[in-house]
């Protein structure tokens, strides 16, 4: 049977990721739904199949185009969504040690029925047929003709990985990429890649509809536990796969043309340094992003609110009063809150509080907001009492904690750090947008030291990252919200209209929830 040289689908390669950064981007830029099957559709697939014709080659049987069974398709779904379950928390990891995340394309949230149907289309449609045509029908077609079966696996794989121009997202890539590699080769139908890809696209389509049309929804990915059972899915789909059908026999299609390898690979290598071209812009924009800027006109002043707290178990426990106001150098935050002794088991944590009060000031640079004093009085039964405070300290704070058990202590931290609690009301002024996300410096006062054995402050290296718009009930009303994330274990809510009042507050230990503003 005739095929492609291997010089041939390499420029056909470099041919179409250059039209995909051009004309694609271009598309894109002018509407993303539209521009994405335009994409897919004009400058992917048809480049594919009409260079197949120009060659005189039989499509349907060099690209794989034959009848799968219904158990093996079954088996491809189950191994896309399985890759999308693990990569997606290979994303999350990576999100967290490059400390970035990429932006989101305008329009890729649809806002109604039609957009989500279109970017259904576009990505779970388009993009599988298009994309498998090219790179398993042509590309692995072709390198399987000349090299064994794991080597065509592989250079189509990272082929397909490089082609999506992502550097922080190229490890979420690669278990999806190699076994579509996988089912190809070892069904020989196109199909059968295609029902993987399908699968793996079908998830972030959810989460895009969820994201625009019901934020109300919560869904259980990505998380470690779906990450966990897509990790189950994965081995097993390849065992099902393996006893339904039988190892392929590589038979090479004839003898290839004779060329020197040096005029095979240049496409490559020229594909490559427009990958590290594009890497590089990704590592320069994530920069420039990297450090959080505030806006402090944004502060509600002269405003106080008043919240009802519960504890994790969701039983009302106490109150909170917190406002801001504006002196001649700073925003001063002050909060008054008294709360009921309770312990609750939630899952496998557990919680405890004395019943006390806590009063909390906190004064804001106007400059840049940044910390520049800060003093928490906690009383509580049992003749329990503390004293912490933050204060300037040349270039950077330091803390000072007071406790009646415990020791006095000291900590030297940045000037620009969050600390627990009174950063949820400076995030009022964060710069609201979906898919915001920074490495911040968080200073939780008194916690168990695990290198010391002992409890006092801490300073970590933790994340904020902004999604939405989601809908949020609370006793005030219900809320169009940015929801703002800090690190693994915290989350507040913010009103989309300005100002954006924190409407509720899930920290360590309670959660608050606006009963009213006055």
């Amino acid at each position: 049977m005739k095929t492609l040289s291997i010089k041939q689908v390499n420029r056909l390669y470099l041919v179409t990721m250059l039209l995909v950064l051009t004309l694609g981007s271009l598309m894109q830029y002018l509407s993303f739904t539209w521009g994405l099957i335009g994409t897919e559709v004009l400058l992917i697939m048809l480049p594919a199949i009409w260079f197949l014709r120009r060659q005189q080659i039989d499509i349907p049987s060099s690209i794989g185009i034959r009848r799968t069974r219904g158990s093996i398709l079954l088996v491809s779904l189950m191994l896309g969504g399985g890759a999308w379950l693990v990569g997606s928390q290979i994303e999350l990891m990576m999100v967290g040690l490059t400390g970035y995340t990429t932006p989101t394309p305008a329009g890729i949230i649809p806002t109604n029925f039609f957009q989500a149907a279109l970017i259904f289309i576009g990505l779970a449609v388009a993009a599988p047929v298009c994309e498998e045509i090219l790179f398993r029908g042509v590309i692995q077609n072709t390198y399987q003709a000349e090299k064994s079966a794991a080597v065509a696996i592989t250079i189509a794989s990272l082929m397909f990985v490089f082609y999506h121009m992502r550097l922080q997202g190229l490890p979420a890539l690669l278990p999806v990429a190699f076994i579509l590699g996988y089912v190809y080769w070892r069904t020989r139908s196109l199909y059968a890649s295609m029902a993987v890809h399908f699968a793996n696209n079908f998830f972030p389509v959810i989460l895009l509809v969820q994201a625009g049309l019901f934020p109300e929804m919560q869904l259980p990915f990505p998380s470690l536990p779906a990450a966990a059972f897509g990790l189950l899915l994965i081995p097993a789909g390849l065992v099902l796969l393996n006893r339904l059908t039988r190892t392929p026999i590589d038979e090479p299609a004839g003898q290839p043309t004779p060329e020197p390898k040096k005029l095979r690979y240049w496409p490559l290598v020229a594909a490559f340094g427009l990958y590290t071209i594009m890497a590089i812009v990704e590592v320069g924009n994530a920069a420039a992003l990297a450090k959080l800027t505030w806006n402090p006109q944004q502060l509600p002043t002269q405003t106080a609110w008043t919240y009802e707290m519960r504890h994790k178990g969701g039983e009302l426990v106490g109150e909170a009063e917190c406002g801001i106001i504006t002196t001649a150098e700073a925003y001063r935050l002050a909060c008054q809150r008294s709360n009921e002794a309770f312990e609750i088991q939630v899952d496998n944590s557990f919680y405890s509080s004395l019943a006390g009060s806590t009063e909390l000031t906190a004064e804001w640079s106007k400059e840049n907001l940044n910390l520049i004093h800060l003093e928490q009085t906690n009383t509580a039964e049992q003749n329990f009492s503390s004293l912490w405070q933050i204060e300037p300290h040349g270039q950077q704070l330091k803390t000072s904690l007071q406790n009646n058990h415990l020791p006095s202590m000291e900590l030297q931290f940045a000037a620009d750090a969050l600390v627990e609690e009174e950063w949820a009301w400076r995030a009022m002024a964060l710069p609201f947008a979906n898919e915001k996300f920074w490495v911040v410096q968080y200073l939780n006062p008194l916690t168990w030291r695990e290198k010391t054995k002992d409890s006092g402050p801490v300073v970590e290296t933790s994340f904020i990252r902004i999604t939405g718009p989601e809908s949020v009930a609370v006793p005030a009303g219900t809320f169009q919200t940015w929801k703002v994330q800090l690190g693994l274990n915290q989350s507040a809510w913010y009103r989309v209209d300005e100002p954006h009042i924190l409407l509720k507050y899930a920290s360590n230990v309670f959660d608050y929830e606006l009963t009213k503003e006055e």
